[in-house]
């Protein structure tokens, strides 16, 4: 009888990792997309919560991308672009979508604060690797 291999724990790890990746999309589309009452005046308040949101998205997807090293070659900082890049365009997707339902807006203020979560995000992580060191997230 032969059984399946386990995985190792970089493995379990870096599964895990987009498992709570999947679960972030699912649930930042999920509350974009659901119909609220317009507000005339947005608030600060919403715009922190997209701002954490998309640190998070942005976070999680950096270290996703610190356990694949094809992503982090030296000459190749992809996974540090698409950890910036995805999230923005993911929520200026939404927002697009969000111009066409019924009892949502388009905001571009939304979008700015998207992207500062993104930002801040990507350099937090920047910031606590060049602090624990690059060759740490794969061993």
């Amino acid at each position: 009888m032969q059984l399946t291999p386990r995985l190792s724990r970089s493995q379990a790890i870096g599964l895990a990792l987009w498992s709570i990746l999947a679960c972030e999309l699912t649930l930042t589309t999920y509350y974009s997309l659901v119909p609220t009452v317009p507000k005339l005046i947005e608030s600060i308040w919403d715009k922190l919560l997209h701002a954490s949101a998309y640190f998070l998205l942005s976070s999680t997807l950096f270290f996703c991308a610190a356990w694949r090293p094809h992503w982090r070659s030296p000459n190749q900082k992809r996974g540090i672009f698409l950890s910036f890049l995805f999230p923005i365009s993911w929520g200026g997707s939404i927002e697009l979508f969000q111009a066409f339902s019924p009892k949502r807006h388009f905001s571009f203020l939304i979008l700015f604060a998207d992207a500062l979560g993104a930002l801040i995000g990507v350099s937090f992580c920047l910031f606590l690797e060049s602090k624990l060191g690059e060759h740490t997230w794969n061993s």
